[in-house]
């Protein structure tokens, strides 16, 4: 038995293998001797240059192995045994391809759908820009972990997330909040009950990402794989599945003459003919490829409220994740085999940057995530409310007996060339190109900005105001059903207090910042004859932050940290503390 301190575990060798070489002779690396042991890099690239069937890359190679050994010693435990090597058969299939970056254009067309974050996209920019200098030299990126920061509630997870579209990138949040048992992370031994693999191999095997790939690009890996003078088995099994994706696109494009005859035979040039030619634009151009669900050995994964962990178990393993001299080997329980990090994208999220661990810190670059500004909130709740309106108060079909029939004109319209992103230039929102049907201008018109100004609270991110935006909308639904929504006047114009008045508008406010808007319309009634409110919440954040050297503290809130607010103050107090 041979103590692996990789592995942190004996293993067993032949004896052969670990006899030692006389001193005066040169050490030579001993061939494998069995097709399961794991090879070192010396091993690895000895196979090469000695001409044998070997995988693309180390991390491949041992893959392999693993899944073969696995094979010939399966656990006694069925549904174990399956969970292993569906988990080692998707690793296979991750590694068996190049990791995706997109192009600049590619990634400002995702990122700029989502409004500030101004440090991140750069950064990320930056990133991907170098992205093809280190492919051009055949060199792996050097990883870079990153920890968010900001206030809770400002897009920390929702940017990751808009990331992961960006870079067709499998995507996985790890709440780290709470964990006190590294199970969640390394998984459990396939002797216990209910034994699974880890969050992070969850990341590499049951998160896919959606591809679209061509028969170019089968074709590129078809050629490459058949220039090998000789193939691994798994490699001829990849260049069987190669041909027959490639067959597969080939009787798709058998199609294609006979669409583009239906295109040549559209005649006019009015909104609906412009439709079907988009239609089959569209149809041909995706004949030349296929949509695949795929997994990366690069997914990203983020661990969110990482500064909250308190077990020295998960923080120890937590280090280890984020440590580019360890994470080239990490373990998973239930596997019992450990799989190479150092391409995945690693991203923490943090409150307060003192509070994330000192090792974790000295290994992370901060990014910081800054408050959104109140036009950037009304952007967004601008955005929000076309998008709503659209999805919720459909133009009407034309033709219903028809089950392939258009929507309306501006509908398809809208799908095809809307600006239905928030705009770099937030206070440039009117210029854009969403177009709306008659009777969504009507509700548009009930929803105005004023009333969306309302809608916006004094918190640290926008997710209260996209709440009270979809309880108007549901109130309008509402409102719609019972066939009176014409009765009802721009929602941002009722200013009234006197409740004698048809519409008039109700405030409330507490003590600690709560409070609400009751929005009463004569017209609106419930079943025993009363005014239904429409209710708007009201919400101020404060944050109290104790001096170090006095005993009393600071409060902060949106009113004295972002600067446009109507009502900034940077001097500003609560009435009340406790």
């Amino acid at each position: 038995m041979v103590w692996d301190s990789r592995r942190q575990k004996f293993s067993y060798k032949e004896k052969p293998a670990i006899e030692e070489a006389p001193s005066d002779e040169k050490v030579k690396i001993s061939k494998p001797r069995t097709e399961f042991e794991r090879l070192s890099q010396e091993q690895y690239e000895s196979l090469k240059e000695a001409g044998e069937a070997v995988e693309d890359t180390l991390d491949l190679e041992n893959l392999v192995r693993e899944r073969e050994k696995n094979k010939k010693y399966p656990l006694r435990d069925a549904t174990k045994q399956a969970s292993r090597m569906k988990a080692f058969n998707t690793l296979i299939m991750a590694y068996n391809r190049g990791v995706y970056w997109p192009t600049l254009d590619n990634y400002d067309k995702v990122m700029n759908q989502i409004t500030g974050f101004k440090e991140f996209k750069t950064e990320l920019r930056n990133r991907t820009e170098i992205a093809d200098y280190y492919r051009s030299i055949r060199r792996k990126m050097p990883q870079v972990f990153y920890c968010l920061l900001g206030k809770p509630g400002v897009g920390k997870s929702e940017i990751s997330k808009t990331l992961s579209k960006a870079y067709k990138r499998p995507f996985n949040v790890l709440g780290m909040a709470g964990q006190a048992h590294p199970k969640i992370l390394k998984g459990m031994r396939p002797t216990l009950d209910g034994a699974k693999y880890g969050r992070i191999i969850e990341s590499f095997v049951d998160s896919r990402a959606n591809i679209f790939l061509t028969k170019t690009d089968h074709e590129k890996e078809l050629v490459r794989l058949n220039a090998k003078a000789k193939r691994t088995r798994n490699q001829e099994q990849y260049v069987e599945w190669l041909k027959t994706e490639i067959k597969d696109i080939e009787k798709q494009e058998a199609k294609k003459a006979t669409l583009q005859n239906e295109l040549k035979a559209i005649t006019g040039n009015d909104l609906e003919a412009e439709i079907k030619k988009d239609k089959l634009n569209d149809r041909i151009k995706n004949l030349s490829g296929k949509a695949y669900d795929l997994p990366s050995k690069a997914p990203i994964i983020l661990l969110d409220e990482s500064e909250k962990v308190k077990d020295e178990t998960v923080l120890y393993i937590m280090g280890q994740i984020t440590d580019r001299e360890l994470n080239y080997w990490y373990e998973d329980e239930f596997l019992e085999y450990g799989i190479n990090l150092g391409e995945a994208i690693i991203i923490l999220t943090a409150n307060y940057a003192e509070k994330v661990p000192d090792f974790v810190r000295s290994r992370c670059k901060f990014v910081n995530i800054q408050l959104l500004s109140f036009k950037e909130r009304l952007n967004i709740l601008q955005i929000r409310r076309d998008i709503l309106i659209r999805e919720y108060f459909p133009a009407k079909r034309y033709d219903w007996e028809n089950p392939d029939a258009l929507e309306s004109e501006i509908d398809k319209y809208n799908q095809k060339y809307s600006k239905i992103t928030p705009l770099t230039d937030v206070t440039d929102y009117n210029n854009s190109t969403i177009l709306l049907t008659e009777d969504q201008e009507q509700i548009k018109k009930l929803i105005d900005d004023q009333f969306l100004k309302l809608c916006i609270t004094e918190t640290f991110g926008i997710r209260e105001g996209i709440i009270n935006l979809i309880a108007t909308i549901d109130f309008l639904i509402l409102v719609k059903t019972r066939k009176v929504i014409d009765k009802l006047p721009s929602l941002g114009s009722i200013t009234s207090t006197n409740k004698n008045d048809d519409n008039y508008r109700e405030e409330i406010n507490n003590s600690d910042g709560s409070g609400l808007f009751n929005l009463y319309f004569d017209s609106i009634r419930d079943g025993n004859g009363d005014r239904q409110p429409l209710t708007i919440n009201k919400k101020r954040e404060v944050e109290f932050k104790k001096d170090k050297k006095e005993e009393t503290g600071k409060a902060e809130s949106v009113l004295n940290l972002v600067k446009d607010w109507p009502t900034y103050d940077i001097n500003w107090k609560p009435k009340t503390t406790t």
